[in-house]
């Protein structure tokens, strides 16, 4: 009975976990930036604010040693709560994680900064679905690097 209560608590956690791509549309409105997809699928169809700001190299992308070695090229990696976090996190890269409103424990309840990696900037939803407001926080920090300048 636990553990079927664990999974049913996993599933809903991985639902509101995620987002489309076309909640992240802000983002590709920051001029200066250079997207690169670490999906290791095929974004399509391409969503119209990523045409042309999006660079997808999924077929790039045959195993997790692709993926850090793409990730170890990147400034910055911005995601949601995956294996991708986790990787750039433990690689020593900056990494901003979108976190829904009841994130899992290991993001602590409160706070903008991970304990388990020192780069990593924590960026949560104040209120459940509220991706609009982690997309625009991260937006206005994303134009204020100066690489985006």
């Amino acid at each position: 009975m636990a553990d079927t209560l664990f999974r049913l608590d996993s599933s809903r956690r991985a639902a509101k976990k995620s987002m489309a791509l076309e909640a992240m549309a802000p983002l590709a409105a920051v001029e200066g930036v250079q997207f690169i997809s670490i999906l290791n699928w095929k974004i399509a169809p391409m969503p119209k604010a990523f045409a042309g700001r999006l660079l997808d190299v999924s077929t790039d992308l045959k195993s997790l040693d692709d993926t850090a070695a793409l990730i170890g090229e990147l400034d910055l990696v911005i995601t949601v709560d995956t294996a991708v976090a986790h990787l750039a996190g433990a690689m020593g890269k900056r990494v901003w994680l979108l976190l829904h409103d009841f994130a899992d424990c290991r993001w602590s309840i409160k706070g903008d900064r991970s304990y388990w990696y020192r780069d990593m900037r924590l960026i949560r939803q104040t209120a459940p679905g509220d991706w609009a407001g982690v997309i625009a926080k991260a937006a206005r920090s994303l134009r204020a690097l100066p690489a985006a300048k």
